[in-house]
């Protein structure tokens, strides 16, 4: 691993002490990152409204299969919402409602990823304007209240501000839905498990329907599988911690100095 400074490293390494020409250089730079940072911050909004067109959707058919599951049930005299009725429901039934919990996690991690990978790209162009605003301007960027002052912020205290990360929350949010929509997924596998075993037999294993339910599952776990391996990004730019100040620069990995 590399040490450099942060205008070695970003090419503005002066020989001289820095003149109008280098100044107007960082000058450029910190506005970039700074516009950059704010493109970033707008983008983290636009992708979660974006995603959320798919989950609402989703869910909704979700929803449309499962009460028209239910009402024929009803219909047999099953109580609404018992797991007697949801394990009675038709093999058509179970097999939609799989796909479709599927179809809603898929939806609500990818918006739990797209959060993240968001929030990295903030906090790499906040990196760089912590960096270079001391250039130009000082420190005024990376500055902040005291959040142990008790006089002016108070955690708990809901006539008080406090610097809650806005961003970590949304995050937060779109995992617990990832996590719920999961569960609901494992659920109605269960139950399709559940229909199995209850008509388990040697001839029942060579049904079409067994054909056909494990032909579904299989195939979105290879689907799993194959969207987790292929969502990271360029990999010559995950070297950054906003702690310590490290960079992945063409396969260069390279720590800020002081």
């Amino acid at each position: 691993m590399e040490t450099l400074s942060y205008l070695e490293m970003v090419e503005l390494n002066f020989a001289e002490p820095i003149q109008s020409t280098g100044n107007d250089k960082l000058k450029a730079a910190l506005k970039f990152a700074d516009r950059c940072r704010d493109k970033e911050i707008d983008r983290f909004w636009q992708r979660g409204l974006y995603f959320w067109g798919f989950i609402v959707s989703s869910f909704g058919a979700y929803m449309a299969v499962f009460n028209a599951a239910l009402d024929s049930e009803l219909n047999k005299g099953k109580v609404r919402l018992s797991l007697a009725a949801i394990l009675d429901m038709s093999f058509t039934a179970k097999i939609i409602l799989v796909v479709l919990a599927f179809i809603c996690f898929i939806f609500c991690f990818s918006w739990f990823l797209v959060h993240k990978g968001s929030k990295f790209w903030q906090e790499n162009w906040e990196a760089h304007v912590y960096l270079l605003e001391g250039f130009i301007m000082g420190k005024i960027y990376s500055s902040h209240l005291d959040t142990k002052n008790p006089y002016k912020l108070g955690k708990w205290n809901p006539t008080k501000p406090y610097n809650f990360s806005v961003s970590k929350i949304s995050v937060l949010c779109s995992l617990l839905l990832a996590i719920c929509s999961f569960l609901l997924f494992v659920f109605h596998c269960a139950v399709l498990t559940g229909y199995f075993l209850k008509k388990f037999s040697i001839i029942y294993l060579v049904n079409k329907k067994m054909g056909v339910s494990m032909l579904v599952i299989v195939g979105m776990i290879v689907f799993s599988i194959s969207f987790i391996k292929n969502i990271e990004g360029n990999k010559d730019k995950d070297g950054y911690d906003n702690s310590h100040y490290f960079f992945v620069q063409k396969k260069r990995h390279i720590k800020i100095k002081n």
